[in-house]
């Protein structure tokens, strides 16, 4: 049974979540003001196509802990089945207020189009970096149709990226090729997304410690491998 800082017994999932999320002292660059801006319709959109529930779940459960209402979060996966799971996993689906949308970003018919023009803030963390450097301004575009085609309107998340950024083989398929990011090099790639679809984005990213455990994160670090949080904002 793990124990808060007080050393009071937790006994719910989310109670572990919750105390975790305190003792996390290092928040997304320019999120958390952000949550001012939550209020009626739709807010949220925590957008986390391929990537499995467990990871998708402790996102969306992080935004209503900072104050935006679970009934103005969506979260989409590919798979429903991994939605599910995360209600297993969770054991909240009765009373966990967020809608799921199983959906393919990268499909222009999918579910998540009834959601174009009506999202304020994305969330999309350990997703960019899961394609090369094309793929992502493609996922970018995706990202832009769902935004308020206003000023303010915001995604953050985190990835992996590397101090020089490029291009690197995924480890499950030596055919892949990966874009592992930099602060200067996401700046960059928005810039040519903004050109690309009319529209402007100011990039507040930086580098930082991966979260492994030794000695795994020696052997990633030596190698240049950081942990690469961003927001992009509408200008």
């Amino acid at each position: 049974m793990a124990d808060d800082a007080n050393t009071a017994p937790i006994h719910d999932r989310r109670d572990r979540e919750q105390a975790q999320m305190q003792n996390n002292k290092q928040p997304f660059p320019r999120y958390l003001p952000e949550l001012e801006t939550v209020g009626s319709d739709i807010k949220e959109l925590l957008v986390k196509a391929g990537v499995p529930e467990d990871q998708l779940k402790p996102h969306i459960i992080r935004v209503e802990f900072d104050g935006a209402p679970a009934s103005n979060l969506y979260g989409s996966d590919l798979s429903a089945g991994f939605i599910e799971l995360g209600y297993e996993l969770f054991l909240d689906k009765d009373k966990f207020g967020a809608t799921f949308i199983p959906a393919d970003i990268f499909d222009p018919n999918s579910n998540l189009k009834q959601l174009d023009g009506k999202i304020d803030i994305i969330q999309a963390s350990s997703f960019f970096h899961l394609f090369d450097r094309n793929t992502q301004i493609e996922l970018a575009k995706h990202v832009i149709a769902l935004l308020k085609p206003q000023k303010g309107s915001l995604l953050f998340g985190r990835q992996v990226g590397r101090v020089e950024a490029g291009e690197v083989t995924a480890q499950s398929n030596p055919n892949r090729v990966l874009f592992r990011h930099n602060e200067a090099t996401w700046a960059e790639m928005w810039a040519q997304i903004g050109k690309e679809t009319g529209t402007e984005w100011e990039t507040d990213s930086q580098l930082t410690s991966t979260r492994f455990t030794s000695p795994i994160k020696e052997q990633l670090e030596a190698d240049g491998v950081r942990q690469h949080q961003f927001t992009v904002r509408r200008i």
